[in-house]
């Protein structure tokens, strides 16, 4: 889960982006989207590379759960 305590996306990050945090909504849901659908993802040589426990196993990570207050 993600830390609430602070937005993530802040006035520093939206003066210097120009970009206010409603505006990065369809991107962040289509990358979390690729991310928790990992199975129907065509990418499975890299899910495979990063299961070994070399890279910690990072693939196998739960995807955060996005609140509704993110954006």
């Amino acid at each position: 889960m993600l830390d609430q305590s602070h937005h993530p996306w802040n006035d520093t990050l939206e003066h210097y982006t120009s970009y206010k945090s409603p505006d990065l909504k369809k991107t962040v849901l289509a990358l979390h989207g690729l991310h928790s659908h990992n199975s129907s993802s065509p990418l499975h040589a890299i899910r495979s590379k990063y299961k070994q426990d070399k890279f910690k196993c990072v693939a196998d990570l739960p995807s955060a759960q996005l609140p509704e207050t993110l954006f």
